[in-house]
């Protein structure tokens, strides 16, 4: 289905990804499943922002061995290896490269972020909508009331993969008609652009006067020869019982939902926009709340952290400081992504709605196998994922 052209790093592609099937979709029925970012499939939450260092590294060009360690070897970066650049933005990709797109935005020192989201809101300064075809949820919003995109000369826009990279030039389509944009650069793990779809993106940066450069992990070729529709056919649906724990470690806005309806969301989350100084108090904060949730767990060793939806980047800091306290620690989330259920990759599924929009939870057996699942949220959760679940209210 798939070969590799370029691997720069000669990483495994079994370290790197696997191949799923999604559900119901007959427009893409199969998904490259990242093993770095723990969005479906839970991967030791370090290996997260190293990969966005590592990334950040092909453009930037400062030492990167401590994090093709991290990633090879599951070892601990040092982090101490940084670019400087105050006048870049970099836009992480909902849903599942939103942790990965503040990793790269923390590898930067006077960087700027901001994630794109699947959620509209009311109240806060919609900046850009556009389209991602072939996804399940194809609408994106970016929203801020204090990032000015028009300041922005230069972008980093970061993806885990890219197959036409049409998503992509839709956004900066909508970027480079509000903002006088010079420069843009594309940071993915996977590139399966073909030749079409390269000269695409030449024509394009011709058309627009930019420069457009795409640096990536690995780059190949992929041959969709299936076009068999998938479909889950026994989806358990997630019992509402659960009572969360608070914790509130983080700062957090009330906003109003298009259906009247208020939600808490975490203003360091990336969702609406986050500059250098204030990424880097993350850490102190997650170390906080890893300390608080330690004091409740009693004598455990395996935990599972989970994220929820976009909520990527802060619980995978509060599961890396949980796995230096000693505790044996993976971390995954929750997905918007529909996936077939083969019996191989992913084995079960809990469905359950939130805002609207339907999530699920995978590989629920393989979650009751640790000693406890922590689910960090940012708003209430009333569901009860697992048997062996613990939610705390960041």
């Amino acid at each position: 289905m798939y070969s590799i052209i370029s691997n720069k790093y000669n990483l495994s592609a079994n370290q790197l990804f696997a191949i799923g099937k999604r559900d119901n979709n007959a427009k893409r029925n199969f998904l490259f499943v990242s093993k770095l970012l723990g969005k479906h499939l839970a991967v030791k939450p370090e290996i997260v922002r190293a990969t966005g260092y590592l990334l950040s590294s092909l453009k930037y060009k400062f030492d990167n061995a401590d994090y093709i360690n991290c990633i090879k070897n599951n070892t601990t970066p040092s982090y101490d290896s940084l670019a400087k650049d105050n006048d870049v933005l970099v836009i992480g990709f909902c849903e599942t490269a939103t942790a990965l797109g503040m990793s790269v935005a923390m590898s930067i020192d006077g960087a700027t972020y901001i994630a794109t989201t699947r959620e509209p809101v009311c109240g806060i300064k919609q900046l850009v909508t556009f389209e991602e075809t072939h996804s399940h949820a194809s609408t994106h919003f970016m929203f801020s009331n204090n990032i000015q995109l028009s300041q922005f000369k230069k972008l980093i826009l970061v993806d885990d993969e890219i197959t036409t990279g049409n998503s992509l030039l839709h956004l900066i389509g909508s970027m480079v008609q509000i903002a006088d944009i010079e420069d843009v650069t594309v940071l993915t793990i996977l590139d399966w652009r073909d030749k079409e779809h390269q000269q695409n993106f030449q024509a394009f940066a011709s058309a627009h006067g930019i420069a457009l450069s795409v640096h990536s992990l690995v780059s190949g070729n992929i041959v969709a020869d299936d076009n068999t529709i998938y479909q889950n056919t026994a989806i358990g649906t997630a019992e509402v019982c659960h009572t969360a724990l608070k914790v509130c470690s983080f700062p957090k806005i009330m906003i109003t939902m298009p259906d009247g309806e208020q939600h808490a969301y975490l203003t360091d989350s990336g969702r609406f926009g986050i500059r250098y100084r204030q990424m880097q108090e993350i850490e102190d904060r997650a170390l906080t709340t890893a300390t608080a949730i330690a004091e409740s767990l009693g004598k455990v060793k395996h935990l599972m952290v989970l994220g929820h939806g976009e909520n990527m980047y802060i619980p995978s800091r509060v599961a890396a400081n949980l796995s230096k306290m000693g505790y044996d620690v993976m971390f995954k989330t929750t997905s918007r992504t529909p996936i077939f259920c083969d019996g191989t990759l992913f084995k079960d599924c809990l469905a359950f709605y939130e805002k609207g929009a339907k999530y699920h939870f995978y590989n629920i057996q393989e979650a009751e196998s640790y000693d406890k699942v922590i689910m960090l949220c940012e708003d209430e959760f009333p569901y009860k994922l697992c048997n062996n679940m613990l939610t705390f209210k960041l």
